[in-house]
């Protein structure tokens, strides 16, 4: 089986991209024949709101979301000015599209400790560049 996911960056970078399509397929056929009809039957579609979807996949496909909007931040995700904002702005994009533990994942995709990754994130508070978390909830 294959996982075919076709989205498209926004015309504002900040903006994350639009999830067109996400399905599962037979790996008979080859990338080159299936890519550019995968790409062309999206255009017709609406986008798919990520966070709910997201919510119905099991985790390991849920997983390659993530992975394909980080890939998607290497080709389209200009680079901030420092490494927080750079790190506040994937993060932005990951939560967006409803990754659970999305410092951990630019943690690892960065191969930092996610120490590391929360210092940065904590920074980017700091500044006014991400919202602080609220207080939470303990029973």
């Amino acid at each position: 089986m294959e996982v075919v996911i076709v989205s498209s960056q926004q015309n504002d970078p900040q903006t994350p991209p639009n999830l067109l399509s996400f399905h599962l397929q037979a790996s008979s056929k080859r990338p080159k024949e299936v890519l550019p009809l995968s790409i062309e039957n999206a255009k017709a579609l609406k986008r798919i709101e990520v966070p709910s979807f997201r919510h119905r996949l099991p985790s390991d496909l849920g997983s390659l979301l993530s992975n394909h909007l980080l890939e998607l931040h290497k080709i389209y995700l200009k680079p901030g000015e420092t490494l927080v904002e750079d790190a506040a702005q994937r993060y932005l994009d990951l939560v967006a599209w409803g990754e659970p533990n999305s410092a951990k994942v630019l943690a690892e995709a960065e191969e930092i400790s996610i120490r590391t990754m929360h210092s940065r994130l904590m920074n980017a508070r700091k500044k006014g560049i991400l919202e602080s978390p609220g207080s939470g909830f303990r029973s």
